[in-house]
């Protein structure tokens, strides 16, 4: 014997245990929420964008060769910015100016880069449980990148091959600063993780499909007969007759 699954059998399921549904998801849902307020750390960040400025002093030299270096020049300062060198050098102010301890590796773990495509600009982002600790290592980034990317790559030849043609250039790098900060960090103080909708939602989603797929399989596995419509629905014989339910009550004697 079993049930057949169509359209009709699963709405069946659906209507029979709505309410066990909703009540499961209602309460997976709030369970999500006070978890995402109270149990995982906020997150806050600080940005900064920078500008790639063309260093070049070869007359040859052109807006569209530039751009085509920009994802190698990018990665290699972001890499600058990233490395050591710099980082313990913001850590030493962090603690100086601020009282706040971080490490040079504690700092990078709290970076994170983007490159833009087609342009000369790419994206430093501070993320930090302290919207002013992400602040004040985002605004010395901003201070330092400059100086420390001219120091690593100035005076110097920078050689890449170029995707489309194969050809070999070579853009000899003047004594200017290599990149400009076109947006400056600001303080944000509106935490940009957990996203309390975004959890909540998905857990009551997720609870919803869950607690539907399990009636809907003890049902199929459930083989008990229990009415006449039940034998109908699982067997395809006619029904011949009913065994009746005697109930015997034992006389009170006065």
């Amino acid at each position: 014997m079993s049930n057949e699954i169509n359209l009709g059998y699963l709405l069946k399921i659906l209507k029979s245990s709505l309410w066990k549904i909703i009540l499961f998801t209602v309460i997976a849902a709030l369970i999500a929420a006070l978890f995402t307020i109270f149990m995982i750390p906020k997150k806050y960040n600080s940005q900064i964008e920078f500008y790639i400025l063309n260093t070049n002093t070869e007359a040859g030299y052109t807006t569209s060769t530039l751009l085509s270096a920009t994802d190698y020049l990018a990665n290699d300062y972001i890499s600058i910015i990233q490395s050591d060198h710099m980082l313990e050098d913001i850590s030493k102010r962090l603690m100086d100016e601020h009282g706040v301890e971080y490490s040079a590796k504690d700092i990078r773990a709290m970076i994170s880069s983007e490159t833009k495509t087609t342009t000369s600009i790419f994206s430093i982002t501070i993320e930090n449980g302290d919207p002013y600790h992400a602040y004040w290592i985002a605004g010395y980034i901003a201070e330092m990148a400059a100086p420390v990317i001219m120091e690593f790559s100035k005076p110097a030849e920078f050689t890449y091959k170029d995707k489309a043609t194969g050809e070999t250039i070579v853009i000899t790098i003047d004594h200017v600063d290599p990149v400009k900060v076109l947006r400056n960090p600001t303080l944000n103080e509106d935490e940009v993780s957990p996203s309390l909708i975004v959890n909540t939602f998905i857990t009551a989603v997720i609870t919803a499909i869950i607690a539907y797929v399990v009636y809907l399989l003890i049902d199929i596995l459930d083989s008990t007969i229990r009415t006449e419509e039940t034998v109908k629905e699982k067997i395809s014989h006619p029904l011949i007759g009913t065994i009746p339910e005697w109930k015997i009550h034992s006389a009170k004697k006065d």
